[in-house]
């Protein structure tokens, strides 16, 4: 069986070694005189009588927790009751740090290297507690002045050089490559196992180096010991030639600066990308977070909302081939062009005080109504979506979609009605959203769109509140969707077939309502009649026609009611 020691320390106990020469021992607090397999751990009254036991086999080392051990044991920053223990590896129990060699000979190098991990750097930053509030004392000031990352980083080299007068080098890296030192230009060569140790566990580690280990240890010459933090994707590093006092309250010291720097770059990076993302959030959103309080903006509440859903036509289609056999180039010109799109329709929203809600790949979500109550939410929804069809036609777009020998670039639904709307999803996200069965509709209108071949179509709720004079719309009928039960009348926003609508004269648009009413009475050559005066390009018309035409010869089924239905989506 292999030979395998380990090491506790703890503040008040000092440090004992103990040779593992059972397959079983069991440690705690508790006398062990007389019986060769129990380990005593003194000082720390937080470790039990019995606490855990050590289990040697041929896999190598089990520590398991005992019934009688009131505290965790924590591994790896975790609490665990049962795991396997690698050579060199350690796990904390109350204010005891245990630590695992391959053998006593073995003993000196492991104890010669220790991590701030879990519960063990909790414990280390309480016992230099006042030291560690100078370190954020004399941080903190000089980071808000800081003007780029540079200065953060000779900032952090010139605190600790201030707090750690026994290191003889100061580093940060950026891999292997040094940005800056103390002093300037230093040619010590960092420990790369050290620091890809300190990066791969996520802790700081110092490591100090004897006679007999130096050489194989570290390429460092004259030197004795050496920290390493990570911070962020970079390491601050330290390095000295005589131990000095409480080495472990030192390398506290450079974990704390090195924390301090790492959530500073975290907040600056948060900001930026606040920043770029913010252009992207309605101007009336922000202007009502800065002037009511956050919470009461997104606290959910009902409100009555015209919403506005935006489908790009062609642009999946478009991908999906690329990725299949054309250039990368080819692929990213492609979502350049979507990203030029969602600009384009965002800026649309906008103009018209409206809200993004989401973006769905190629795919927006608005609203318009909430978070503040609009009494003209219904007309703003038209007037962008109108907007939006003039934009998107003007651009020079690599892909679209034919349906009749009509070019369709975009479907809009758009829909009025009650939701819930306010901060939706985890509890500390904030993001805004809206639930409600509108919410659906305005998806269903717009995958009607393709099928109906108009780009853009209403629910009744929104027509009902446009000014009849302002909106020209015509009145498709009742149609019932693909898996939905209930049938609803819905209406085209008419625009022009350079857009890719129907076009329609207010005569023609009275003229399709005429057949669109003999055909819910059953008089389907009446209607026939009627569609004779609406243009064949109109495909709405052409739809009805259809319609009519496969049922002129049929008798009229019980409850008739004139819906249009839809059997795919």
């Amino acid at each position: 069986m292999n030979q395998w020691a380990l090491h506790c320390e703890n503040p008040e106990g000092g440090r004992r070694e103990f040779a593992l020469e059972q397959p079983r021992h069991t440690v705690g607090r508790g006398s062990g005189d007389g019986d060769p397999g129990h380990l005593s751990v003194t000082g720390d009254s937080l470790v039990s009588r019995q606490h855990f036991e050590v289990v040697q086999d041929a896999q190598g080392v089990l520590i398991r927790r005992l019934a009688s051990g009131r505290n965790p044991i924590f591994y790896q920053g975790q609490e665990c009751d049962e795991f396997r223990l690698p050579a060199g590896e350690a796990f904390v129990v109350g204010q005891t740090r245990c630590t695992l060699a391959r053998s006593e000979a073995a003993l000196a190098t492991v104890l010669n290297e220790f991590t701030l991990m879990g519960p063990g750097r909790d414990q280390a930053r309480q016992r230099s507690s006042y030291e560690c509030f100078q370190a954020l004392m004399r941080m903190l000031p000089e980071l808000r002045r800081a003007s780029d990352i540079a200065t953060v980083w000779s900032t952090a080299l010139g605190v600790l050089k201030t707090l750690l007068p026994e290191a003889s080098t100061l580093m940060v890296l950026e891999g292997d490559r040094v940005i800056d030192s103390i002093p300037p230009g230093s040619q010590v060569q960092a420990s790369k196992r050290l620091v890809a140790r300190a990066h791969q566990q996520k802790c700081t580690i110092t490591h100090c180096w004897d006679e007999s280990t130096a050489s194989e240890a570290t390429v460092l010459e004259q030197v004795s010991w050496a920290v390493a933090a990570p911070a962020e994707q970079n390491t601050l590093y330290a390095v000295g030639s005589a131990n000095p006092q409480d080495l472990e309250g030192k390398a506290v010291l450079i974990d704390v600066v090195a924390e301090t720097v790492a959530h500073y770059l975290a907040l600056q990076q948060f900001q930026r990308m606040q920043s770029q993302v913010g252009q992207f959030f309605s101007p009336v959103l922000r202007r009502l977070l800065s002037e009511q309080d956050f919470r009461e903006v997104l606290k959910p509440r009902r409100a009555e909302v015209s919403v506005l859903f935006f489908d790009l036509r062609g642009f999946s289609m478009a991908t999906e081939a690329a990725d299949s056999g054309d250039s990368l180039d080819e692929i990213l010109h492609h979502h350049e062009t979507l990203t030029n799109v969602m600009t384009e329709i965002t800026e649309c929203i906008f103009a018209r005080e409206g809200v993004v809600i989401d973006y769905q790949g190629d795919a927006i979500l608005a609203c318009w109504g909430a978070p503040h109550p609009r009494p003209d939410h219904a007309l703003q929804a038209v007037e962008a979506a109108r907007a939006i069809l003039n934009r998107v036609y003007a651009m020079d777009l690599p892909f679209t979609m034919q349906k009749g020998g009509r070019n369709l670039r975009c479907g809009l639904g758009l829909g009025s009605g009650e939701v819930i709307a306010g901060q939706i999803g985890a509890r500390d996200q904030t993001k805004f959203g809206i639930m409600g069965k509108v919410v659906n509709q305005a998806s269903r209108l717009e995958g009607l769109t393709k099928q109906l071949g108009v780009p853009m179509l209403m629910n009744a709720e929104l027509f009902r509140q446009l000014p009849a004079d302002q909106v020209h719309c015509r009145c498709v009928g009742k149609v019932r969707p693909a898996g939905v039960r209930e049938a609803s009348e819905i209406y085209e926003v008419v625009v022009p077939a350079e857009q890719g609508g129907s076009g329609l004269s207010p005569a023609e648009s009275a003229a399709y309502a005429s057949a669109y009413r003999a055909y819910c009475e059953g008089d389907f050559r009446g209607a026939l009649q009627h569609l004779r005066q609406v243009p064949l390009e109109d495909p709405i018309g052409s739809f009805l026609m259809r319609q009519a035409l496969n049922r002129q010869d049929e008798d009229l089924p019980g409850g008739w009611d004139g819906v249009l239905e839809f059997r795919s989506k």
